[in-house]
């Protein structure tokens, strides 16, 4: 049996108030448990790295991530302290084994007013279609 992973790993660099905001919100989210799932949690790892005036947060997935849940968290910060900035989040889907159609990724674009996501199965998808051919399998 194969295992199947969605990695990420993205940095915000934030500013000692702004930290103190992040912090509280993935310590909320962090006791949320999700009815669906049973698990509590922001649908990712999270780390605050630099120094206490120039503070960093470490979004990351080992294994199973929420790129989703990570591009709605930033834009929520997004909305509180920068407006007219983006955040760039890229994620691999991968596995343990070489199984057929088991490895893909995708990027989110984000910014305060809306979030764009490309994937490469829809990518694909989009390919094939868009050329009115069968895929190869």
């Amino acid at each position: 049996m194969a295992n199947n992973y969605l990695q990420f790993s993205e940095e915000l660099k934030l500013t000692p108030k702004q930290a103190v905001w992040v912090r509280e919100e993935l310590e909320k989210a962090d006791k949320i448990e999700e009815p669906d799932i049973g698990e509590a949690g922001p649908g990712f790892d999270w780390a605050f790295e630099g120094t206490p005036d120039k503070p960093t947060l470490w979004l990351h997935a080992d294994e199973q991530g929420d790129a989703e849940k990570a591009a709605y968290f930033v834009q929520a910060f997004l909305r509180k302290f920068r407006l007219k900035r983006a955040f760039t989040l890229s994620w691999a889907e991968t596995c343990s084994r070489p199984r057929l159609s088991e490895f893909g990724g995708g990027a989110i674009f984000v910014t305060a007013k809306k979030i764009e996501w490309l994937s490469t199965y829809s990518w694909l998808a989009d390919k094939v279609k868009a050329h009115k051919v069968k895929a190869h399998k």
